[in-house]
């Protein structure tokens, strides 16, 4: 069928064959139209499913930037087959449940994130500089916790070691890793 999607305000047409990325966190609304039956199938999962340990080049670049849809290129994708042959493969994994589908599930997800990543160009909401001092700001938190986790590290004494306020190393943390601190810290800590 035919149906009007709305995701923060911004509204798409949506029709047959159409595939919708809906950004993680994300308010959206979608009304299907009066006169036909409208359909759809939501494959839905957590940003944990896919995710890299800490934040390699693979969660930072592709997998954060597809999460959130930090592209220009617009979420609604027409008729796509690569889309389709993957999606189909999900659901059909999802039905079966045969002996090793989720590792299955999880690598045409993949496949479905590279793809995405290759249709969209990457639209970066910050300058290169803020975004480096970003990265070079985690990899020097992640090294202090990595370098001192058997201590009694804590997020107000993070903070005031690097000299920043404990709402700015929150906000920076989970925005780069999807973790926060706290979980960052006691996950490693149980790792190791």
């Amino acid at each position: 069928g035919h149906a009007t999607l709305t995701i923060n305000h911004r509204i798409y047409a949506i029709s047959k064959d159409d595939f919708i990325i809906i950004p993680a966190n994300h308010l959206h609304m979608v009304i299907g139209d009066t006169e036909h039956t409208f359909r759809f199938i939501a494959c839905v999962f957590h940003p944990d499913f896919i995710a890299s340990f800490g934040n390699d080049i693979v969660q930072q670049k592709y997998n954060h930037a597809i999460i959130n849809w930090n592209f220009t290129h617009s979420p609604v994708i027409h008729n796509d087959k690569v889309l389709k042959e993957q999606f189909s493969s999900i659901f059909q994994e999802w039905k079966e449940k045969k002996d090793g589908y989720e590792l299955r599930i999880k690598i045409a997800v993949l496949t479905v994130f590279s793809h995405l990543y290759s249709l969209a160009s990457y639209a970066r909401s910050e300058t290169s500089e803020l975004s480096d001092y970003r990265i070079n700001m985690l990899k020097s938190l992640i090294r202090y916790i990595q370098n001192n986790y058997a201590s009694p590290v804590s997020l107000s004494s993070t903070a005031e070691h690097f000299s920043i306020s404990k709402g700015h190393l929150c906000r920076l943390f989970k925005e780069m890793t999807n973790m926060s601190f706290t979980e960052y810290l006691n996950y490693y800590r149980i790792t190791k």
